[in-house]
């Protein structure tokens, strides 16, 4: 009852901060809302704008629309503006499909409730159309964590659109991390790649590239001399806030198949990123910047020898990589991301757990280290 009140009665600031310290439940099923969903404009965000009085992810009590324009204090100072991607932590909603909360309400940032959402990373399960595979036909992906593709689920382009959507209502906006699993790899891998890039072109980026950081950014950086990704984030380091304000990056995540392996082959032909899956057996060691093309590193952070921790804080003092975490669903898990340089805290915990925010005093981000 709580979260179906929470989510169809707006509540004064004090109210809510009292409902959040009394809750301790996760989030319920998914919302009739987006169980429903059919087309973009079932799934798009109020179109308000903050107005001089009222702080960004806060509600007006008269209209009910909520805020979505990013706040000042949402990371921008001058320490932060200036310190690359790969030296930041910061909050990442897991599964962001089957959560109360919509994306926009995710990605909102309430200066005075900092536990409440102010994520920087979403995350979607996607399962193939298995009857259209040919190199004309438009690829489709419903988003759900199991069973097969369907119809009636919301679809992938839909997700991406609404995040379009809401860029473009909060032009300068943090950089957002994307994450897309596929849960399945029906079809020709050369033809996947195609059109998944297509669609995150222009569903993702409205057909404007510079929405984007994208491997082949990260190989411009490195003066095209670089033989791999890995060596040419290592040669030249992540952007810097400033330089990645307003864009997306799109990460292919999952187990390490090997339609993630050819996607990864190529980055100066690619849009989005392949992650390395880091298993219990995969944290003794950090991954070589010579070669190899995985920079962003996934890890779950229940490994029950804690291998990871060593790891991550190995892997903050390289140049080149991002390490995510998920399932970072209790207290102790989240103070040892935050204690040992983990980039990502991906999170059931997106609202009403007190605990569940990085802090450092610079909004949505904290420096590794602080």
């Amino acid at each position: 009852m709580r979260s179906y009140l929470s989510r169809f009665f707006l509540l004064p600031a004090a109210a809510l901060f009292i409902l959040s310290a009394a809750s301790h439940a996760t989030a319920g099923p998914i919302s009739d809302v987006q169980n429903n969903v059919k087309n973009a404009s079932d799934i798009s965000e109020p179109t308000a704008t903050a107005g001089p009085d009222t702080a960004a992810g806060e509600s007006n009590a008269k209209t009910g629309q909520v805020f979505t324009a990013v706040p000042k204090s949402s990371g921008r100072n001058s320490r932060v503006e200036e310190t690359p991607y790969n030296r930041l932590q910061f909050k990442f909603a897991h599964n962001s499909y089957e959560r109360n909360e919509t994306i926009p309400e995710m990605l909102e940032f309430n200066d005075r409730f900092k536990f409440q959402a102010g994520c920087r990373g979403v995350e979607f399960d996607c399962h193939q159309d298995s009857g259209r595979t040919g190199e004309k036909d438009a690829w489709r992906w419903s988003v759900h964590h199991d069973g097969e593709y369907s119809a009636e689920k919301p679809q992938l382009e839909l997700y991406l659109a609404q995040l379009r959507s809401w860029s473009e209502r909060n032009p300068g906006h943090d950089p957002i991390a994307v994450y897309v699993e596929f849960k399945d790899a029906d079809g020709n891998d050369e033809i996947f790649a195609k059109k998944f890039d297509e669609i995150i072109l222009k569903k993702l980026a409205g057909n404007k590239r510079e929405k984007l950081f994208t491997p082949a950014d990260m190989m411009a950086r490195a003066g095209g001399s670089a033989k791999s990704l890995a060596a040419a984030a290592q040669k030249a380091g992540w952007p810097v806030i400033r330089e990645l304000r307003g864009k997306f990056i799109v990460v292919i995540t999952g187990g390490d198949g090997e339609r993630k392996e050819f996607y990864s082959r190529d980055p100066e032909k690619r849009l989005a990123f392949a992650d390395r899956d880091c298993g219990e057996g995969d944290v003794k060691k950090i991954p070589s910047i010579e070669s190899g093309n995985r920079i962003f590193l996934n890890i779950h952070v229940y490994h029950k020898n804690k291998g990871w921790h060593e790891f991550c804080r190995k892997a903050a003092s390289y140049k080149a990589f991002v390490v995510r975490g998920w399932k970072v669903n209790a207290p102790p898990l989240w103070s040892d991301c935050v204690k040992y340089g983990m980039n990502m805290l991906a999170t059931d915990k997106v609202k009403n757990h007190p605990w569940a925010y990085i802090g450092g005093g610079t909004g949505v981000f904290r420096v590794i280290g602080d």
